[in-house]
């Protein structure tokens, strides 16, 4: 039942019940000084006090009696002064008198003082008002024989009553402190009582409240302690609902969302090695590649080379070969004109033969008759041959014409491809360059992913996940560093 009770109210009974125990020891300690004040109070009144009226009336009454025994023997000058002092001090003591009797606090007391009264009165009756009268009129015998008599047989009386009231209360103060002394004895037993009650109850419920703070703050600071060592193998149990109830709670949940956290970091951990040795291994392969790229590109560039070359060669040649057609065709167009213009003239002669034969009426010879024809004959073969020849010389020109544009497209290409080849070696220059980088960036991955691993390694938690370690990661690593290759300078001219 106490689990349920939270902290606030646990001090709150706690403080409650000292508070109870404090205002019952408070309360006895004030019932006893009021009975104590009580005490005192009524000693005061009813009894100091009346003592003290009745030792001045005592010694009121002791002077007077000790006047009149002056005055007898003293001057006549001097008497009527001292029965004067005598009466004031017979009023002074009725007055004490009657205060005291207003203050009566028992029926034995007041016996006592009635006792005391009825000798008084008989005394001031018969033996001091007959001498102060005696003494007024001047009698001094008189006088001195009711000093002698009546006064010295009754104030013995008087005095004796005295002594009985002074005893009573004496005998009453007695009683009194007795009374007090037994109260004080009663109060002081019972606060010594509610003192010891208190500090046992204290000291159980203060033991029972440290022990319900303290030992779920104990396991608390325990269990804070083990997190704080990387132990999330705890196994955190609570039942209560009070303040550390909910803290145990609470660190429950907090040690159930480190240890979901150091797993999935863990795992994540895990991940990164696998994903950052993937990327590695991925590097050197492709900074192989590269590589491999690069060399064939390297030869590529070497034959491109070696075909510009011969392209521009081959554009050489084709330009002197187009010259040279060009002075052919001129030279059989010159020559065809030559050979027209002889044919023109053989025609010409021909003409004249005829015109000859006809002038001179008589048919050629058989001789110069074949000769001329085969002079035609040969003038209309020639004819054609060097219409060919013409033909052809203008066809090998074009044809040149047409080599030395090709010529000229493959050099305008062969240049072309080489700018490309120039572009492609900028780009894998690149890309070597890239590679290294991710190559170095896989091998930084895998070094913070040990450190990571190495952070997340001081986490035990309930189920362990396996991870690699740091030297079979910096082995990798530098694998990875080992294998990735140097980029290479391509020259293309």
């Amino acid at each position: 039942m106490h689990k349920n009770l939270t902290i606030r109210a646990r001090l709150i009974a706690v403080l409650s019940m000292l508070s109870i125990l404090l205002l019952a020891v408070g309360g006895a300690g004030l019932a006893s000084l009021g009975n104590n004040h009580d005490a005192l109070r009524t000693v005061y009144e009813e009894r100091l006090i009346s003592l003290g009226h009745l030792d001045n009336m005592m010694r009121i009454v002791l002077r007077n009696h000790l006047a009149l025994y002056r005055a007898v023997n003293s001057a006549p000058a001097a008497l009527p002064a001292a029965i004067e002092q005598i009466e004031q001090d017979r009023d002074a003591a009725s007055r004490l008198w009657q205060q005291y009797s207003e203050s009566f606090a028992t029926e034995e007391e007041k016996e006592i003082a009635e006792r005391f009264d009825a000798a008084r009165k008989h005394f001031m009756l018969d033996a001091l008002a007959p001498a102060l009268v005696a003494g007024k009129a001047g009698d001094i015998e008189t006088m001195r024989g009711l000093v002698n008599g009546p006064v010295e047989q009754l104030f013995p009386r008087i005095r004796l009553e005295m002594d009985k009231l002074i005893a009573y209360q004496l005998d009453r103060g007695r009683t009194q402190y007795a009374l007090s002394e037994a109260n004080y004895v009663r109060q002081r037993s019972l606060v010594v009582a509610f003192l010891a009650a208190g500090i046992v109850l204290a000291a159980v419920v203060g033991r029972w409240l440290v022990r319900s703070i303290t030992v779920p703050l104990n396991r608390a600071v325990s269990i804070a302690q083990a997190v704080a060592m990387g132990d999330l193998t705890q196994q955190i149990e609570t039942c209560a609902h009070d303040e550390t109830g909910r803290l145990l709670a609470a660190l429950k949940e907090m040690n159930a969302s480190l240890a979901a956290m150091a797993g999935n970091v863990r795992r994540a951990a895990l991940d990164i090695t696998t994903a950052s040795g993937q990327v590695a291994c991925g590097s050197v392969h492709l900074a192989q590649r590269t590589e491999s790229q690069a060399n064939s590109l390297e030869e590529t560039a070497a034959s491109i080379e070696e075909l510009a070359s011969t392209v521009r060669q081959n554009a050489g040649n084709a330009r002197q070969a187009n010259l040279l057609a060009q002075s052919a065709s001129h030279a059989a167009t010159r020559g065809g004109a030559a050979v027209f213009q002889v044919l023109g003239k053989l025609e010409a002669i021909k003409e004249s033969a005829r015109e000859l034969a006809e002038i001179i009426g008589a048919a050629p010879c058989a001789g110069l008759q074949a000769g001329l024809l085969e002079l035609d004959a040969s003038v209309t073969t020639a004819h054609a041959i060097m219409g060919e020849v013409v033909h052809a010389a203008h066809r090998v020109g074009d044809t040149i014409n047409e080599i030395t544009a090709a010529s000229h497209e493959q050099s305008v290409g062969i240049d072309q491809v080489n700018a490309a080849l120039i572009l492609i070696d900028a780009n894998t220059q690149q890309n070597a360059a890239l590679a290294e980088q991710a190559a170095a960036v896989a091998a930084s991955m895998q070094q913070q992913s040990a450190a990571l691993s190495d952070a997340v390694g001081v986490f035990r938690l309930v189920t362990e996940a396996p991870l690699p370690s740091r030297q079979a990661i910096s082995a990798a690593s530098g694998l990875a560093a080992a294998n990735t290759p140097h980029s290479h300078q391509i020259s293309l001219a």
